[in-house]
């Protein structure tokens, strides 16, 4: 999949998501790493869709969220809607748009079925394991202040991790603001956010509900 997504053409960006490619296969294991590296190429697809928006590209993009869905349904789910108003706010022939729709409907909608299949084969049931196993805690709470405890406070995301507030220079930039994909990224990320902060819940201990 990454072979289909990676272009020769796009020289700036080939070598470093070779390297990603190889890290994560290595790690491949991780359901995590395989979410981020799907995550990668989904944005490296998308870059490559405004300079050229065909319907492979869009297949391509279905199957990729697609299979982002069955490892995280969370953050599957907000990235294939955002991924949808994306090719649906491109300027293009409408015959054109509406095939790149279809086909990335059509790529999303076929890897749903396969893996459903699978998980049904594997555990009896359709739905992903983790999604048999495990709920999503709903407890009372104080949803702002758990907010800033997830991102900045105790155990916060970004105590743990800094560097990843690095991610706020390219939303200075004039060249991002008018990028369609970075948009794209940005108001799903943003979304998976809010969404995990009203659904999760701190149990303590060295692992924490937000990550």
């Amino acid at each position: 999949l990454a072979h289909l997504v990676l272009d020769r053409d796009d020289r700036e960006f080939v070598n470093v998501y070779r390297i990603k490619v190889s890290v994560h296969v290595v790690w491949s294991h991780l359901r995590y790493s395989r979410g981020h590296l799907l995550l990668l190429l989904l944005q490296f697809l998308l870059m490559r869709s405004e300079k050229n928006c065909s319907p492979r590209n869009a297949f391509l993009a279905g199957i990729l969220t697609g299979t982002i869905f069955n490892l995280d349904f969370v953050i599957g789910g907000v990235f294939g809607i955002s991924v949808f108003l994306f090719y649906s706010t491109q300027k293009l022939d409408f015959r054109l748009k509406l095939r790149c729709l279809s086909v990335y409907a059509t790529g999303a909608i076929a890897l749903l079925l396969i893996e459903a299949f699978m998980n049904y084969c594997i555990y009896a049931s359709p739905l992903p394991l983790y999604l048999i196993s495990h709920k999503p805690a709903i407890f009372s709470k104080n949803v702002f202040w758990y907010g800033f405890h997830v991102l900045f406070g105790f155990k916060g995301f970004f105590l743990f991790m800094p560097a990843l507030l690095f991610f706020v220079c390219p939303l200075c930039s004039p060249r991002f603001r008018k990028n369609g994909a970075f948009l794209c990224f940005s108001v799903s990320l943003l979304a998976t956010v809010v969404l995990y902060i009203c659904g999760t819940s701190d149990f303590g201990g060295w692992c924490y509900g937000y990550r």
